[in-house]
């Protein structure tokens, strides 16, 4: 599985790439927050965040 993201004017776009044939369970964390997350067998999936605890640059 590969994630790539980034931080611009409070928000966090992400990216999420499972190229197996198998669902992989994960975690996302930001700052003290988490959530669990399932990225389905051979997909791609995005999405975006809005900090709002001040976070932002």
């Amino acid at each position: 599985m590969e994630i790539t993201a980034f931080e611009k004017n409070g928000k966090v776009s992400l990216v999420i790439l499972n190229r197996t044939d198998k669902k992989i369970p994960f975690f996302l964390r930001i700052d003290n927050q988490y959530v669990s997350l399932l990225a389905e067998a051979e997909s791609i999936a995005t999405g975006t965040i809005t900090l709002t605890n001040g976070d932002s640059e």
